[in-house]
């Protein structure tokens, strides 16, 4: 019997070269694979950094933005603040410089965020109605979140000369008859000699002669001090020599600061109608007041030693026998008409001999912003 004897089965040896391309291949792949996952990291990460720097930079740009309007809005307040109130002012050489007596409230932004603010004002001595106002507003989250603003105001005096209530004395028309012992104190009397010329004592818009030849200033009893006399220096209504304002604009005033309760120690403008003697003293040197005695007051007596600061303007001749007893005036003194029988050791000073005098309150109620003088920080 014949045997079919298998032989046995050999394996094809594996070809070294195919196996190490499939090496190859795979590694290759691999690579390919983290080179994407890495760009596709890189991308995710530069996506969430531009979008982190973005938002950042809105936020920069909505906080720059609140603190600037909050800053505008301190601006806008310090100046309504300066056109009803007079700061107390500080002196530095030729600097002085004052803050808003009234704390602004906290500025709170729409996102809850808010805003402390620092008010203050800067003016020259050469230059007093002109008016730096800064306003300076710090985030209260973030103390380094600031901004300025800044802009120039320009005060409405009430008076003609800002600054100076004018001249001791101003008459439509001469003075005769002075009995007693009057003294006026001119401008540079406390730095003089004592012995003059200084500045203007009385100033009147008549000539030195009148017609009948005799002096139009016949000082008699009165004491000028070194003071001059200036004829003819005017024209017109004393009234306008003094104040910017119309005499209904000034009694409105007046009329309006009682209305409001205004205590008397912050009166700007006081107007009499009473034909009674008058008694009552007014203002001070950081607080000088305009009493004005309306034409029906008719010059009514001043007695009882009463003092004032400021302008006292009487609209009326004192040619009658309501002479002065024992006034003193440290400003201004201004009579429409002729002047008669000013008695009894009245005293008035010239405003530059009023130490610490300060006039800035004698302002009208508008503040005018000069153009072009804003400045943001």
């Amino acid at each position: 019997m014949k045997q079919n004897i298998k032989q046995p089965r050999q394996n094809k040896p594996v070809s070294l070269v195919t196996g190490a391309a499939q090496a190859q291949r795979g590694f290759t792949t691999l690579a390919i694979g983290l080179i994407i996952l890495f760009a596709a990291s890189l991308a995710t990460f530069a996506v969430v950094k531009t979008s982190r720097v973005e938002q950042r930079m809105n936020v920069n740009e909505l906080r720059a933005k609140e603190v600037r309007h909050a800053a505008d809005a301190a601006l806008d307040f310090g100046i309504a603040w300066y056109a009803e109130n007079s700061p107390a002012w500080t002196t530095s050489g030729s600097i002085q410089t004052a803050s808003p007596s009234t704390v602004m409230p906290t500025i709170t932004s729409a996102n809850t965020d808010s805003y402390s603010a620092t008010i203050s004002y800067q003016r020259t001595l050469a230059n007093p109605n002109y008016i730096l106002v800064t306003a300076l507003v710090a985030a209260t989250s973030e103390a380094n979140i600031t901004a300025t603003a800044q802009r120039y105001i320009y005060t409405n005096s009430l008076l003609t000369t800002p600054g100076t209530t004018g001249p001791p004395m101003i008459i439509d028309g001469c003075l005769d008859n002075v009995t007693g012992n009057p003294d006026i104190y001119p401008s540079g009397y406390d730095s003089g000699s004592g012995a003059g010329p200084y500045g203007d004592a009385i100033v009147t818009s008549e000539s030195a002669t009148e017609a009948d030849g005799s002096s139009c200033i016949e000082l008699g009893h009165l004491d000028i001090h070194g003071g001059s006399i200036a004829t003819n220096s005017y024209s017109g209504d004393p009234w306008d020599e003094l104040f910017t304002v119309s005499r209904t604009a000034m009694q409105a005033i007046a009329d309006q600061e009682v209305a409001d309760g205004v205590a008397d120690s912050d009166r700007t403008v006081v107007w009499v109608t009473s034909t009674s003697n008058y008694h009552d003293s007014w203002g001070s040197a950081t607080s000088p007041v305009i009493v004005v005695f309306d034409a029906v007051a008719d010059c009514p007596k001043i007695n009882g030693n009463p003092t004032f600061y400021g302008v006292v303007f009487i609209d009326s001749a004192c040619d009658s026998s309501n002479g002065w007893g024992g006034t003193t005036v440290y400003g201004s003194v201004g009579i429409n008409g002729d002047v008669s029988k000013m008695t009894a050791n009245s005293e008035i000073y010239d405003w530059s001999e009023v130490s610490g005098g300060d006039t800035s309150n004698l302002a009208a109620e508008t503040v005018p912003q000069f153009p072009g003088t804003w400045k943001d920080f």
